[in-house]
Parts: structure tokens; C-alpha cells; sequence
């Protein structure tokens, strides 16, 4: 099993999704708080999208690899997600 979750410290749910213990996360965070977990999820061969904010911040989309798992959570990011 697994979730898509927002909360908490975007390192720690980024090396949630690469052990496997959640499908995705969605964050906004600074550089400096996902860096080094964008490259732990690359490795364990998930995938992480970024997208600049107007606030400073990045968005931060991660998840498992799995194609369903991404295109809910850019749903999530669109506001599309129902």
C-alpha cells in the first residue's frame, strides 16, 4: 500500500517515496529542504517535478515511478483533482 501525502518535512516524505512507504508527495519548500531528497527518489528510480512559485518557494511533486501515481498528483497540482 501507499498514499499521496502534503505534510511534514519535504526531505522526510522524499525519502518516504524512494524507501517505498508513500506513492507521492506534494510540497512547496526551498531549495536547500528538497535537494538532497529529489536526488534519493531519482536513485531509487522515482521521479520529482519542480516548478518555480511567485512566493520564493518550489512546488515539489515526487512519486514512485508509477504513471497513475503522477498524474493524480498534477492533478493535485492543477487543482483538478476531485
Amino acid at each position: 500500500g501507499g498514499a499521496i501525502i502534503r505534510p511534514g518535512a519535504a526531505a522526510l516524505n522524499l525519502c518516504m517515496v524512494a524507501r517505498g512507504s508513500i506513492n507521492g508527495m506534494n510540497a512547496h519548500a526551498h531549495p536547500w529542504d528538497y535537494a538532497a531528497g529529489k536526488v534519493i527518489v531519482e536513485e531509487a528510480g522515482g521521479d520529482v517535478s519542480t516548478e518555480e512559485l511567485d512566493n520564493g518557494t518550489t512546488e515539489v511533486l515526487a512519486w514512485n515511478g508509477n504513471e497513475e501515481v503522477e498524474q493524480t498528483l498534477m492533478e493535485i497540482s492543477r487543482g483538478d483533482h476531485k
